[in-house]
């Protein structure tokens, strides 16, 4: 769905309270944040981890998994950087599952969540985290971002 200007201007509105930027969310670390807060008091949190070198069959497999857990009351919590967890986001936000995404370059001051991301937040159904600053260059130490966040994913999950 596109929502153009004049409908993001009214839903950010209508839910300031999920258009946010936080800056001292602390998850274990203090994070920025933007999004439905409450998703962290969730009993029930999932987190998702596909490798790049899993075969189709194994991420559906996955898929469906977290989806009827969601559709149980569970928020999935990812970074969603590989395909495997991207498909999985993508498939959750259609039946109006919760995420709490990790994000890994930070956001900016002026952030405003990506199309895809922008309706699950005016929503309530999307929290976004980073522990990271913002930074628009290439990235040198991904695998190793890569893996905090999944860390911080696990750890947001225990409680």
């Amino acid at each position: 769905m596109t929502i153009d200007n004049t409908q993001r201007q009214l839903l950010k509105q209508q839910h300031p309270e999920f258009f946010t930027l936080s800056d001292n969310t602390v998850v274990g670390i203090p994070m920025q944040a933007m999004g439905n807060l409450s998703l962290l008091n969730n009993p029930t949190k999932l987190q998702v981890q596909c490798s790049r070198h899993l075969y189709q069959n194994e991420i559906d497999a996955i898929k469906e998994d977290c989806l009827q857990r969601g559709k149980a009351g569970a928020v999935i919590v990812s970074p969603f950087i590989s395909p495997g967890e991207q498909q999985i986001a993508t498939a959750a936000m259609h039946v109006n599952i919760p995420l709490i995404v990790l994000r890994i370059n930070g956001l900016p001051p002026d952030f405003e969540p990506e199309t895809r991301y922008f309706e699950a937040c005016a929503n309530g159904i999307l929290l976004i985290l980073t522990p990271f600053p913002y930074q628009s260059e290439r990235i040198e130490n991904m695998r190793q971002r890569c893996l905090q966040l999944n860390d911080i994913a696990a750890r947001i999950c225990k409680g």
